[in-house]
């Protein structure tokens, strides 16, 4: 490119050595939409040629979003910027001026601004001072923020936790921050004020919450000769001190290896927990082998992760795989003179079985044919409302459910309808079932009334798709624990009470079409043959009727 340049009044061409382009900035999007009217919101610009120029600002309606010009968000496809404080929730246009030339976002892209957080409960209220306990937090507006931190502060200065899970609108899930100051030999600290880091919502940095921060837990080494335990027993034993003081036994991981050692209890001074049955592979947490041929044990809490040891498990050798394939043989033989013994006994009765059988299948499906036009008659299903109240209640009647015209006052309707407010929430919903079965002072009847009661306020929430959700969570926890824990036990124990009467509530509400349309009458006069044959014929009992029906 030939330049004109103009020197002590002489004009001459000169070569340029850059060339000089004309571009068109345009702004094709922007994320995110939304965010608190305190500001602070990064939001990023997407478009082209947006970098042209050297004057370049950015608003939303007038209101500056300041831009930043750090390398890795300043290109001319990319600029990052942060929104300003306004005074109301509104909507606004995203606008750019590239050295006075004017851009607007597309019509259909618009920022939308909120009313600020609000933080109203915290729990737990302690954590240790290492930092990486579970904080559960309940609020409002938290899907508008991003990467929201938990915060504690004293005087020693400010310290500022991992981005928090954000759930939905009113409820998230924080990592509470590492918290050593000049006062840390002392078993706890009251004097903190905690908080949350928001955006620019200067309100959350100093909540006046209770919180305490106490002394980390220490687990000991394997007291035996290079920390090698060899195990003994269905449990672990693991011994530290301050285990307990704010920490709970779900909280705490323990690796055999990269097997799971099931925590069961957590004193202030034990940890026990249940080791795989099979041996396993001879390597560390990570993964890497280890130098003895035998697992490593680890325990993690937090951020912290403590070296424990390693687990010997019992490993027979020759003498003893011999005798116990002599031991087996000898079994497997008496097991096959017995199994000759009885099999003729066996054969007899199957004969006999078989002549009854006969019988029945002659008898039956007559009964059945007689009893059909009477069994149509008398199939009567009782309407949703007195089939849900006997699934749920056994038949009772519950007034603190069916009773409605009973007066409440003002607050108690408050109450409930804030209660019913949370129970919208599926992970506080499963944190309530969850934390009624932990408790031992609830019966197995108390489970099953607070069941039905919660299927009642699930059920009128979306036509069962809450409560289907609710349940698909709870189950899905049940599956995990019990493929952790390998263990031949029922899929549902004591501990589930809750869950599988809720499992049963919802088999039975939704069964109820089907029973009523398809299968109830055939189900009658199934029963009503069934009752028939074994009062005409004495020597049919109900072992017989199960045998004919699974031949069937």
């Amino acid at each position: 490119m030939n330049v004109l340049e103009i020197q002590k009044g002489v004009a001459q061409f000169s070569k340029a050595l850059r060339s000089f382009w004309f571009q068109d900035p345009t702004i094709l999007d922007f994320t995110p939409k939304v965010g608190p009217k305190s500001g602070g919101t990064a939001v990023t610009i997407r478009g082209e040629y947006i970098d042209a120029g050297r004057n370049i600002t950015a608003d939303f309606d007038g209101f500056a979003c300041l831009i930043k010009r750090e390398q890795d968000v300043w290109n001319e496809t990319t600029v990052r910027c942060k929104t300003s404080r306004i005074n109301t929730t509104s909507s606004a246009k995203l606008r750019m001026h590239f050295d006075g030339a004017e851009r607007l976002a597309p019509d259909s892209k618009s920022f939308r601004y909120t009313e600020n957080q609000t933080v109203k409960s915290i729990n737990p209220s302690r954590s240790f001072r290492s930092g990486g306990r579970q904080v559960n937090v309940t609020g409002t507006m938290f899907t508008s923020v991003q990467e929201p931190r938990m915060v504690l502060s004293s005087e020693d200065g400010i310290h500022v936790g991992q981005p928090c899970q954000v759930y939905s609108q009113s409820s998230m899930q924080c990592l509470s921050p590492a918290f050593y100051s000049g006062d840390s030999a002392g078993p706890e600290n009251n004097d903190i004020t905690v908080g949350f880091l928001v955006d620019a919502v200067e309100d959350l940095l100093q909540l006046d919450l209770d919180f305490t921060v106490v002394s980390d837990p220490v687990y000991f080494e394997f007291p035996e000769e290079g920390n090698m335990k060899e195990q003994s027993g269905k449990q672990l034993n693991i011994r530290g001190s301050d285990l307990n003081l704010a920490c709970t036994s779900e909280e705490v991981h323990v690796s055999v290896g990269q097997a799971e050692c099931i925590v069961e209890s957590l004193s202030d001074v034990q940890l026990n927990c249940v080791p795989p049955e099979e041996e396993p592979a001879a390597v560390n947490k990570t993964g890497s082998p280890t130098r003895n041929g035998y697992p490593e044990v680890r325990v993690e809490v937090g951020y912290q992760s403590f070296y424990i040891g390693y687990l010997k498990y019992r490993r027979a050798d020759r003498l003893q795989t011999t005798t116990t394939i002599v031991v087996v043989s000898i079994i497997f033989l008496l097991v096959g003179i017995v199994a000759t013994i009885g099999l003729g006994v066996i054969l007899r009765n199957k004969i006999k079985h078989m002549d009854k059988r006969m019988d029945l299948a002659n008898g039956i499906p007559k009964i059945m044919e007689l009893t059909e036009m009477e069994s149509d008659k008398r199939f009567q299903l009782l309407d949703y409302g007195d089939y849900a109240a006997n699934m749920l209640f056994g038949g009772k009647n519950h007034d603190l459910v069916l009773n409605t015209s009973k007066k409440r006052t003002p607050a108690d309707s408050r109450c409930l309808e804030d209660f019913r407010s949370l129970l919208r929430d599926k992970v506080f919903c499963v944190v309530f079932i969850r934390t009624l079965e932990n408790r031992d002072d609830i019966t197995p009847e108390d489970g099953s009334l607070i069941a039905s009661l919660l299927t009642v306020v699930l059920h009128k929430e979306d036509h069962l798709m809450h409560f289907t959700e609710v349940l698909k969570v709870l189950l899905a926890e049940v599956v995990r624990n019990a493929v952790r824990g390998k263990r031949n036990a029922p899929l549902l124990e004591r501990n589930n009470m809750i869950t599988e009467k809720l499992v049963f509530n919802w088999l039975s509400l939704t069964l109820y079409k089907f029973i009523k349309f398809v299968v109830g009458k055939h189900l009658l006069r199934l029963v009503t043959s069934v009752q028939h044959e074994i009062e005409q014929n004495a020597e049919v009992t109900e072992v017989d009727i199960v045998h004919y029906l699974n031949d069937k």
